[in-house]
């Protein structure tokens, strides 16, 4: 019997009239998606952060589910995918490797995208 890959989603919701609300229609067919692929009595674990800042904090949630995505797909820990990725595109400052907390929204998306080539060199599709 095979293992089921667990299922990791993120969206962004905006308050609107005192409700959250997805922020477009796309948002909410891949909730509803992620929703009917989930079994009767399924545990669910979520996490709500509010920002008013400039989506630093969505784009590095994103980041650690494509990296928690990535290191269950080859059996490895999300720590060591994240030193490979910053390896791999040389995220590195004055020697060390760079802090996702330390980066620029710019910068993160860059680190995105770096991230879905190693995927995509490891036979994961992270997009």
């Amino acid at each position: 019997m095979s293992e089921k890959k667990p299922q990791i989603l993120s969206a962004n919701l905006v308050v609107r009239k005192g409700v959250l609300s997805f922020r477009n229609p796309k948002e909410k067919a891949r909730f509803e998606k992620f929703q009917s692929e989930l079994a009767e009595g399924q545990s669910v674990q979520m996490m709500y952060t509010a920002s008013e800042e400039s989506g630093r904090l969505d784009m590095i949630a994103k980041i650690h589910a494509a990296l928690r995505t990535l290191a269950n797909d080859i059996g490895n820990s999300e720590d060591e995918m994240k030193k490979v990725v910053k390896r791999h595109g040389n995220y590195i400052v004055n020697g060390e490797l760079e802090s996702l907390a330390d980066m620029s929204l710019q910068r993160l998306q860059s680190f995105f995208k770096t991230l879905c080539e190693v995927g995509e060199g490891c036979g994961s599709n992270l997009r």
